[in-house]
């Protein structure tokens, strides 16, 4: 009767198993399989030590101790920064944005999308949208920030980048000497 209870038990742990593994996010998965593998292989080698150093055959690991070694002490110290005891960055959560602020610009990057907009400080287009500009407008900025703000010439070729992905091979032969920055286009 005891097998019985002790095989039921065992099928419903498998079932709830299965169900947490179907329904789990990826990153949680592969975290606690990740630490499902340490623990067994923590296990493992330890009894593999202790049979060894019981049977005395402990000398065979040394020449395996010192490739080892180094090895385990790095995956530990990875694993202790990912459990946040380490300075592992964190990626950014959901939601998030970064902002940055030149002369002329004031760009915002929404990390969840990847969208690059802001507004004009200064200059002819001062208080539009940068998003809103269309081709013939933004490489007149770009051309306004490489003469003024050089600091906003990325900027603005990144939202060019993004919204008119071939401009750079559009460019007219004068702006394409001088695309390092000081262009007039």
């Amino acid at each position: 009767m005891g097998w019985l209870v002790l095989g039921g038990l065992a099928l419903v742990a498998a079932l709830l198993a299965a169900n947490w593994i179907a329904n789990a996010d990826p990153k949680a998965l592969a975290r606690a399989l990740r630490r499902a593998g340490l623990a067994t292989g923590l296990v493992a080698g330890s009894s593999l030590l202790g049979y060894l150093a019981l049977s005395g055959r402990f000398a065979l690991l040394a020449p395996l101790a010192v490739f080892a070694l180094p090895w385990a002490r790095r995956r530990l110290m990875a694993g202790l920064g990912s459990a946040g005891f380490g300075a592992r960055p964190s990626p950014a959560a959901p939601g998030q944005s970064s902002e940055v602020r030149t002369a002329f610009l004031r760009m915002s990057l929404d990390h969840d999308t990847g969208m690059l907009d802001g507004e004009a400080l200064q200059g002819t287009f001062a208080g539009r949208r940068v998003g809103s500009l269309g081709l013939g407008d933004l490489r007149l900025l770009r051309a306004e920030c490489a003469r003024d703000d050089p600091e906003s010439v990325p900027l603005v070729e990144a939202v060019l980048d993004r919204a008119f992905p071939g401009w750079r091979d559009e460019a007219d032969p004068a702006s394409a000497a001088g695309a390092g920055g000081a262009g007039g286009d």
